[in-house]
């Protein structure tokens, strides 16, 4: 049972009670023959690195309609699953413990008043149910009936998972609150929570033939072409050593036909496609450009370009925007009483139920338009980020609010808070460091190469200081129609650009003459060392257009901006 221990002695002068307080101790696990079990040590942590893997499936057609029904099985199990924490958490808030929890100091993460406070949030949480292994419980009981044949254990358990998650991040204030799921929306994906379920890949004779969802239900592997030759020989490489993680099928509508792919989680880090340099990239984002300088081993700049980001985007953006304006001519035909006599479409749900075939056709199209706006962003941020860590993986740039900017500029297709993530996730998968650094502690295009720090109006695009230091020059035209964008250390002169030049994407070179010696920044400024030399605080110049402004950066004292006179028409 356990230790016992007395308080009080119980003698004559002692008034105290004899109470017995039951310590429990944790009883050894014993093997088959009787010794005791050691224990287990964790052979994986917790933060190890995975990668996912992507094949794809071809499905008969009977197979379509068994997926169809079990991802609307999943679907009904989400949104149940939904409504019970959606209400546990109103209880939640109700509880006055809540409210208390609410009022305790607020510390530091990892201090002891934020600790308690945490403690305390977390008892309130557990008393009502409201945990992710609650979560899982809930999905678990859900599996009756009907349910059950198309729902198995582990995916019920992950469904529940994913309600659980978006409810909480609801309930702390992270996100909005979370929207059940239509049929017509439906479920995208399922998956399992590790290989041991039912979900995971079939091997034969050392190759992956398919995805075994269930006994006897084998979702057989697309054909392979050349260039999937070598994903697929390192994936049964992965799978035979038994690094499969977990599966996932994954549904997605592709010019109106239903298309099915198997996301594998493998555990270790993604196999190196691209080479890694061995030098420093700083960049300057805007937000349809970024400016880029690269460093080597020693810091020394060797080089610059602008990159437009997502290039070749506008294309798609100009189909998409020509299906809208077709849709709407079709809805204003088919459903004139959505609309009053000024032509705007009247508030509350729209009453256009019985679309044309036409419509629908061209609904489907603004649909695929949409996927391809994202997979050609995606694709495009994906080459230029292996195209800058080629320079190095130590990456610095600042830190802003991409948020804001999706504000001021709606329009915008190109994402740059996707490509910084995706920088940000690659440069530190590379082993490279990712610094965000702070503008408002910089303040790059306010200070001065001597030091000062005056601060100006965006209307100002050259800097001067009272210092003495002030480049000037003269430009000309380097070519017509160059491609190139970019200025280089090896030319003669550095390549500059004014606002206008950088809107017509045109190279210059200038001819700088620096007003007194030039001398060397790193010597002059040595506390911008730890933004790397060729960092735009070296000039404190701000280049590019009013909507997309950079830091151009140019290694050296001698810094000019093309003077708008001399640009050509």
């Amino acid at each position: 049972m356990g230790m016992a221990e007395m308080v009080g002695d119980g003698g004559a002068g002692d008034c105290s009670v004899n109470i017995a307080v039951a310590v429990p101790v944790a009883r050894p696990v014993l093997n088959a023959d009787g010794s005791v079990r050691k224990p287990r040590a964790r052979k994986r942590p917790k933060d190890a690195l995975t990668h996912v893997v992507s094949v794809c499936l071809r499905p008969t057609p009977g197979q379509q309609s068994q997926i169809e029904t079990r991802l609307d099985s999943g679907r009904k199990v989400y949104n149940a699953c939904l409504a019970e924490f959606l209400a546990r958490s109103r209880r939640v808030r109700a509880d006055p413990e809540f409210e208390a929890a609410k009022k305790m100091p607020t510390g530091r993460q990892g201090t002891k008043v934020s600790a308690d406070r945490s403690r305390a949030f977390a008892a309130v949480d557990e008393r009502h149910g409201f945990t992710a292994s609650a979560a899982m419980s809930f999905g678990s009981s859900l599996r009756q009936s009907w349910v059950r044949q198309h729902v198995l254990a582990q995916e019920a358990q992950t469904m529940a998972g994913r309600a659980f998650t978006a409810v909480h991040d609801w309930h702390v204030g992270v996100r909005g609150r979370p929207r059940f799921k239509s049929w017509r929306q439906g479920l995208r994906s399922m998956e399992c929570k590790d290989n041991n379920g039912a979900l995971h890949p079939k091997i034969v004779d050392g190759h992956v033939v398919g995805v075994l969802w269930g006994r006897g239900f084998l979702l057989e592997l697309a054909p392979t072409d050349h260039t999937d030759t070598a994903e697929r020989i390192r994936l049964d490489a992965w799978a035979a050593a038994g690094k499969v993680r977990s599966t996932r099928i994954v549904h997605t509508l592709i010019a109106g036909r239903d298309t099915y792919r198997a996301q594998m989680v493998i555990d270790g880090p993604a196999p190196i496609r691209h080479p890694v340099g061995t030098g420093s990239v700083s960049i300057d984002l805007g937000p349809s450009q970024v400016a880029v300088v690269v460093a080597d081993n020693t810091g020394a700049p060797v080089s610059g370009q602008i990159h437009r980001l997502a290039d070749g985007i506008e294309a798609q953006t100009k189909l998409l925007r020509r299906w809208q304006r077709k849709l709407d001519r079709q809805h204003r035909a088919g459903s004139p009483d959505c609309f009053d006599a000024k032509g705007k479409h009247r508030r509350g749900r729209c009453g256009w139920k019985d679309r044309s075939k036409a419509a629908q056709r061209t609904t489907m199209r603004i649909a695929d338009a949409h996927r391809r706006i994202a997979a050609h962003r995606r694709s495009s941020h994906g080459h230029l980020v292996n195209e800058l860590l080629a320079h190095g993986s130590d990456v610095r740039a600042e830190k802003l609010n991409y948020v804001s900017w999706q504000k001021n500029f709606p329009r915008s297709d190109r994402a740059p808070g996707l490509f910084m993530q995706e920088l940000g996730r690659k440069a530190e998968n590379a082993g490279g460091p990712y610094l965000a650094y702070s503008p408002w502690s910089t303040a790059l295009s306010q200070t001065c190469v001597c030091g000062a720090r005056v601060k100006k109006p965006l209307s100002v695009r050259l800097h001067r200081c009272p210092c003495g230091w002030r480049p000037v020059g003269t430009c000309s035209r380097r070519t017509s129609g160059c491609s190139s964008t970019g200025w280089s250390t090896s030319s003669p002169g550095p390549v500059v650009m004014c606002s206008t030049c950088l809107r017509r994407r045109k190279i210059f070179r200038c001819s700088v003459v620096s007003s007194r010696n030039p001398v060397s920044l790193r010597g002059r400024a040595p506390e911008v060392s730890s933004i790397e030399a060729g960092v735009a605080r070296q000039c404190g110049q701000r280049r590019g257009s009013a909507n997309d402004t950079t830091n151009a950066v140019v290694s050296g004292a001698a810094r000019q901006r093309c003077s708008e006179s001399n640009c050509p028409p």
